[in-house]
């Protein structure tokens, strides 16, 4: 592998590159690339912003765009510490043809509440990502309220949860409360349409809800359910599933992780038949924190997706 082309930029604290996306934001059959400066500094506010490379022609990029919280039509405004740009996820949600792009601004301060945590979405046209129709999402999309330090937006994923045709985004809030155990973590979902991805009407997921069904764990403080999120066909049955990491769960040992997986059906995804799986106990280790990085993909070609589980902590 060599070195084709390289991107530097000469802000200190900018992370540039802290996140990344592909997607063909104007459909011209050229991927284009999104790069993510979360600690960039607009207008003296360290918030964060999204750089859009279209079109990479061999030698250099065509026509890069800036994106960040000051634009017009931007909801809301740059604000220290808002990350924006830390995370993104790519999809389909209206189903036009276009790539459209989520950015997620875990960081975002809404209503007084510090960190609660924000998405805005940026659909794809023929000229690439248009701010006109910039779409902003926060914890009240579902049911639930806004909280403090939730960082909503810290984890993204896109799939067909309900194979109904349109792209939908899962939201993770690895630090929101569940029925008073802090930090235990929740994940979103805002289904796609044909006007895209709605303001209401989503759907929230914990382990409190899958316990309850899979009777083997529940929401715990600490536990950081939807810090990562993986997506794939793992039942081969036609409808996306939405892997989740929770890498501060305890089960025989302090924050060995865990993973919970939840199947998508007719009506999206569905708590019946969910798993939930600990490391495994044989190679459980105090504060491994299993499930702290997620990847589908059919490693073996057998056409069922499998899914890569990362433990950062383990000695080996």
């Amino acid at each position: 592998m060599t070195v084709d082309y390289q991107l530097l930029t000469q802000e200190a604290g900018a992370r540039f590159g802290a996140a990344l996306a592909v997607g063909d934001f104007n459909s011209n059959g050229v991927d284009d690339l999104v790069i993510g400066l979360p600690g960039h500094t607009v207008n003296g506010q360290a918030g964060g912003a999204a750089v859009v490379l279209l079109d990479y022609r061999g030698t250099s990029w065509y026509a890069p765009r800036y994106y960040h919280q000051n634009i017009t039509f931007f909801h809301d405004a740059t604000e220290d510490g808002d990350d924006f740009g830390s995370t993104f996820a790519v999809g389909d949600f209206n189903a036009d043809g276009y790539d459209d792009l989520a950015i997620g601004v875990p960081g975002e301060d809404l209503a007084g509440l510090a960190d609660a945590g924000a998405v805005h979405v940026l659909y794809g046209g023929p000229g690439g990502l248009q701010t006109s129709s910039e779409v902003f999402l926060d914890r009240s999309i579902a049911p639930g309220s806004l909280e403090a330090n939730a960082r909503f937006g810290a984890s993204l994923a896109t799939g067909d949860f309900n194979l109904d045709g349109f792209d939908d985004l899962a939201i993770g809030a690895p630090l929101e409360t569940v029925q008073g155990a802090a930090r235990a973590g929740t994940v979103t979902i805002a289904y796609g349409s044909g006007a895209g991805l709605p303001l209401s009407g989503g759907q929230w997921w914990s382990q409190w809800q899958l316990g309850a069904v899979n009777e083997l764990d529940t929401a715990e403080a600490n536990d950081e359910f939807g810090r990562a999120l993986a997506v794939g066909d793992f039942n081969h049955d036609g409808f996306d599933d939405l892997a989740v990491g929770v890498p501060r769960e305890t089960a025989d040992l302090s924050f060995t992780g865990a993973l919970n997986v939840i199947y998508g059906s007719g009506s999206g995804l569905s708590a019946a038949g969910n798993l939930f799986t600990p490391q495994v106990v044989s190679r459980q280790q105090q504060s491994q924190r299993f499930g702290s990085a997620l990847a589908a993909a059919d490693f073996d070609g057998d056409g069922i997706d499998d899914l890569a589980v990362g433990v950062p902590y383990a000695d080996v």
